[in-house]
Formats: structure tokens, C-alpha cells, sequence
């Protein structure tokens, strides 16, 4: 009934006082109640339209979109498993994406900062380190630097280079040389130079010939004894090198062995009076290192090396007078040992290019 006709019955008809004031503030509730709810409804019409949408930080990753303060998927239906939603709503097949650093203006900016910085995949908000990735990836997911989620495998193969991307080794000039020539300059000291020609890579063969005569110990250590002068001296060797460096042929750390023949020729004028002439096998071991300088060869090493005489002839000096001593013209086949050092000088002969 209308509150007009409930105040016009109510002054019409005759009404007890109590009965009167009871009607009154019925009224007064009902219409008190109805503005009540209509204003509630005008709040949460006006709290729905005028609110300030709330925004999301860190900002949301690809495949999805800010609503309200919370990331939620751009894609409707939301896609299967193994697909990313992409940022214009299209389902697309896993990617790993490159590490690049994400845009200057995709990350918020903090009212602090956090310390330490940090770690690959967050950022600094608030003064705290959340994931960059906007909602958080999976268990077996990763957060990239740019704000996307990829699976462990996928970063380790992205991350790691091809094989061919790797800088080369440095090799020097002559790397690919396969023949040297070089000299051993210490034998001037010891029992001759030693000119060498030398073929190879990481193993080499060599063969090397002995001057006794342009050796300075030659002259005092070669013969049967003190009173012996060497007349002519002369040696040929045949060996082999094993060289340990990956930077070029016949280079760093070796060692190898070789076997020399030799033919050695003095001559006793003073006590003996008789010609010796000697024939000679010396087997012998090497070990040092060898440097390369462009086309430059260095090498220093130590040898061992054991002779062993298996002819000996003696000449009497004046013919039909003989020997002068019984023991004189006595085949003489000692073994010796020497020991030495060598200081190879050379050079790499360049390879030529087809």
C-alpha cells in the first residue's frame, strides 16, 4: 500500500496512540531500509566502472595480459601442453629465445634497491628479487633474461656455441712445413757439426752426417790413446723424432733415437808408428724441445749415445819396418760411451700451396 494512503488511512480512521506510533515508525524503517540498498547498489555500480585498473609488476610475460593487477593468458582457450601463447593470441610451438636484455622500459622501476643485485631472470621490485617472468614459470622451466620461460635443455643447447665459432689456435707461419734443414752448432765443441735434413709432422725422419774433423774434442778423445792424431773422421745417421706440440710440424717437447755409422782414421807417429782405421756402429737416444719463429728453428737437447767398434785396422807406419811395439798393430774393439749436448739451427722450408 502507499505511504500516502497509510498516512491518509491513518489520519481518516480513528487509532489508538500506541497503535498510531507503531505505524509511524514502520514507515520510517521501510523507507530507511530502501535508501540503504540503493545506495549500496550506486557504490558498487560506480566501484566497478571507476576503479582504477591495477597494474602488474613485473610486467607480463608474452602470451599474456594485464587485467585488474593479475596475468592472465591472451589465448582462449588456453593452449595445450607443449604450445606458448603468443603476444597476438596464436598458440605456437616452444622456442628457446635468445638471451637478450630486456627493454629498459618492460622493467619497473623500483623505489629501492637490492642488495646483492639480482641473480639471471629476476629483477628488483620493491626492494625484492621476483622473476622477471609474469606468472612464474614452470618446475622444469627456466626465466630467461627477456621475461620467457623455456625448459633447462633447450637454454644449455641455445647457450652452447657451434664447434666451428671457436677461435682457431694460433700457428705460426710455418705450421705446415714438413721439411727443415738445421745444424748443430754445439758439435764445433764436441766431435763435429752435425748438418741434418729433416721430414715429418708430429713423428719426422731424419738423416744427419757427422764432420769429426770441425770438432774441437775430436782431436783429443777419438783414437786409441793420447799419442793418436786424427787424420779423417766421418758419420751418417739415420733416426726418427716423436714432437708432442699440436701448433705445428716438428716442434715442442721430443725425443727420439737413431743409429750412426762412423769411420774414424789416425795416425800414431810417435810411439806406435801404425795407421788405424775404424768402422763403427753408435746407437743413440735424444730428448729436448724445439721452438719455432716463423721460419726459424731453435732446439736444445741431451744425447746418449754408445760406440761400438766392430772393425779395426792398423798400418804400419814405414811399411816393411812393421809396428814398433807388439801390441802396436793389436785390433783394438773397446766400447766407448759419450754422452752430449746438441743446439740445432735452422730452418723450416715453406709448403707449397696447389
Amino acid at each position: 500500500m502507499p505511504i500516502e494512503q497509510i498516512v491518509r488511512f491513518s489520519v481518516s480512521t480513528p487509532i489508538h496512540p500506541s497503535t498510531s506510533r507503531f505505524v509511524v515508525a514502520s514507515a520510517c524503517a521501510v523507507l530507511t531500509l530502501s535508501y540503504a540498498v540503493s545506495s549500496r547498489a550506486q557504490e558498487s555500480a560506480a566501484s566497478d566502472w571507476e576503479r582504477p585498473t591495477l597494474s602488474c609488476e613485473p610486467a607480463c610475460r608474452s602470451g599474456y595480459e594485464c587485467k585488474r593487477g593479475e596475468c592472465v593468458p591472451v589465448c582462449s582457450p588456453a593452449c595445450p601442453a607443449g604450445l606458448l601463447c603468443s603476444a597476438d593470441g596464436g598458440c605456437v610451438r616452444a622456442k628457446p629465445s635468445a638471451a637478450t636484455p630486456a627493454p629498459m622500459s618492460s622493467i619497473p622501476t623500483a623505489p629501492n634497491v637490492c642488495e646483492p643485485n639480482c641473480r639471471n631472470g629476476y629483477t628488483c621490485v620493491a626492494g625484492r628479487c621476483v622473476s622477471m617472468c609474469n606468472p612464474a614459470c614452470g618446475a622444469d622451466e627456466m626465466c630467461t633474461a627477456n621475461g620467457e620461460c623455456v625448459t633447462a635443455q633447450s637454454l644449455d643447447e641455445s647457450a652452447d656455441p657451434p664447434s666451428d665459432s671457436k677461435l682457431p689456435v694460433e700457428r705460426d707461419a710455418s705450421a705446415d712445413s714438413l721439411v727443415n734443414l738445421h745444424l748443430d752448432v754445439a758439435g764445433a765443441l764436441q766431435f763435429g757439426i752435425t748438418p741434418a735434413v729433416e721430414v715429418g709432422e708430429s713423428v719426422s725422419g731424419y738423416l744427419r752426417l757427422r764432420l769429426m774433423n770441425a770438432g774441437l774434442a775430436s782431436y783429443f778423445l777419438l783414437g786409441r790413446d793420447r799419442d793418436d792424431e786424427l787424420r779423417l773422421g766421418l758419420g751418417a745417421a739415420l733416426g726418427f723424432h716423436i714432437f708432442s706440440a699440436s701448433r705445428g710440424n716438428m716442434r715442442g717437447f721430443y725425443g727420439g733415437a737413431a743409429l750412426e755409422y762412423a769411420f774414424l782414421r789416425t795416425r800414431d807417429t810417435t810411439r806406435d808408428f801404425a795407421t788405424y782405421r775404424t768402422h763403427a756402429l753408435i746407437p743413440q737416444v735424444d730428448f729436448g724441445y724445439r721452438w719455432a719463429f716463423g721460419d726459424l728453428l731453435v732446439g736444445v737437447a741431451g744425447t746418449l749415445a754408445l760406440a761400438i767398434p766392430f772393425q779395426n785396422r792398423a798400418t804400419p807406419v814405414g811399411g816393411e819396418r812393421g809396428c814398433r811395439l807388439e801390441t802396436s798393430c793389436k785390433e783394438d774393439l773397446g766400447v766407448a760411451f759419450f754422452p752430449g749436448i746438441t743446439v740445432d739451427l735452422g730452418w723450416f722450408i715453406p709448403r707449397s700451396v696447389d
